[in-house]
């Protein structure tokens, strides 16, 4: 079992993972380098079509031993926990829970990211790291103009290792990014950004 220490349970990194086309793989990368009992929480947001929900949560939950968790509604934000945006829905967070609210036929999906990662800032500030991965379009650009104000941090996928690279593009062009990575070095850099020393390794016997 895998454990941190030096992280405070209740005033811990919140991590947004925010993608559309090409985004899986991103995602699967960045969570094989993720160490459980890490002490973040980590929200997936990705643009969807009505019957993929499950289909991710499935996915991610298979190269992870952290559980994955499908939004719903009151749902508290726990450390040490990832949760995936439903298909059909976007979200908002109020006082530490989510929020879910149904998206309507023909509305889309053109700021989605957006709006979360607004309402994330505000409620959250500086304990916010909004990852920026592969996608199309500049959804999440204005999302994470808002975390920067609000003294959060903001990391984009490097554009050459994204299947589609408009989303990253879009906010490294607005010198929002703090960070440019392959996602497989993001949690290295949140681990020093936010102070968090490594997590234990597993181990089947005491030390000594």
């Amino acid at each position: 079992m895998t454990g941190n220490t030096n992280v405070d349970r209740t005033n811990f990194p919140v991590v947004a993972l925010c993608a559309s086309a090409g985004g899986l793989e991103a995602y699967q990368t960045f969570f094989d380098a993720m160490p459980s009992g890490s002490g973040m929480a980590f929200i997936v947001v990705q643009h969807q079509h009505y019957q993929q929900g499950s289909i991710l949560n499935t996915i991610i939950q298979r190269g992870t031993p952290i559980p994955v968790l499908p939004i719903g509604s009151a749902m508290p934000i726990e450390p040490d926990h990832i949760y995936v945006l439903p298909s059909g829905f976007e979200a908002a967070i109020h006082e530490g829970r989510f929020e879910l609210k149904q998206i309507t036929h023909g509305s889309g999906w053109p700021a989605t990211i957006d709006r979360f990662l607004e309402s994330l800032a505000r409620d959250q500030g500086e304990r916010v790291a909004a990852i920026i991965l592969s996608g199309a379009g500049s959804d999440g650009a204005a999302g994470t103009d808002v975390v920067k104000a609000m003294g959060g941090m903001v990391i984009a996928q490097d554009p050459e290792t994204a299947t589609q690279a408009m989303m990253p593009l879009s906010v490294i062009e607005a010198g929002l990014a703090d960070a440019v990575l392959h996602p497989a070095l993001m949690p290295g850099y949140l681990f020093e950004a936010f102070r968090i020393g490594a997590p234990l390794p597993p181990t089947d016997r005491p030390l000594t």
